[in-house]
């Protein structure tokens, strides 16, 4: 029986998943849609307050070889006790590419970060969290920069009581980019807003320590809208 209702569940879900990307995909340009490919690593001993976080990211042109950017990023964590909260200290290196006459430019970009993350248990099935992240960046051929942002992360697991071994579940995050002040602007471009991203993806827990999830991410500017089909790892050691 439970079985049964597990089945059924997924099946509800992946519908509902379907009847979500339907209208984006519709309006989408499919020649324009990008690919976005993470892994994300976690280091965080039992009963120690100090770890390790960090990713790889890689972009694209969906069904293209060609990378558009890459992204290393990594920090110390620090989890005070009897706290679900943590913090993140970090640094990431990106390079940008971008096709001029033919040829392919690189531009490089340097961040320092600080984050500030706080999970929130509604039940066994529904956990949210709550992500501040400051980032001072440096890139290549431009004036220093900051960013504010802010991300909700919801997880529901469908087909069984806990997001554990076998588990498959839906994952959504919405988040939102502000810009910061530069040497010579309060704020960056003389705009607040920067971008802001929506993201919704089916899930699967591999075991404990992996999970696996690929979704879909609508990117939204004030100069245009775009889709990125996303495959994303998530390891803890």
């Amino acid at each position: 029986m439970k079985n049964q209702t597990g089945k059924s569940c997924i099946r509800i879900l992946s519908l509902s998943l379907l009847v979500f990307l339907i209208p984006i995909l519709t309006k989408a340009n499919l020649q324009n849609m990008g690919a976005w490919y993470m892994y994300y690593w976690k280091v965080a001993p039992k009963e120690k307050k100090l770890g390790f976080r960090g990713d790889v990211q890689v972009h694209s042109k969906l069904g293209q070889n060609e990378v558009n950017q890459f992204l290393l990023r990594g920090g110390l964590s620090y989890h005070p006790t009897n706290t679900k909260a943590s913090y993140l200290l970090g640094y990431a290196h990106l390079s940008n590419y971008t096709q001029l006459d033919g040829h392919s430019h690189r531009i490089n970009e340097a961040r320092l970060f600080q984050e500030a993350l706080f999970p929130q248990k509604i039940s066994s099935r529904l956990l949210l969290a709550h992500r501040f992240r400051l980032e001072e960046r440096w890139v290549e051929q431009q004036d220093f920069r900051s960013r504010l942002r802010y991300n909700l992360f919801t997880k529901w697991v469908v087909n069984q009581p806990d997001l554990s071994k076998g588990a498959v579940y839906l994952a959504l995050y919405n988040e939102l980019f502000l810009n910061g002040p530069t040497p010579n602007e309060l704020i960056y471009n003389n705009s607040l807003f920067d971008r802001f991203f929506s993201y919704a993806a089916i899930g699967y827990c591999i075991n404990d320590q992996l999970k696996v999830q690929c979704g879909f991410l609508e990117q939204f500017t004030s100069q245009q809208d775009k889709g990125l089909v996303q495959l994303s790892f998530h390891h803890s050691y």
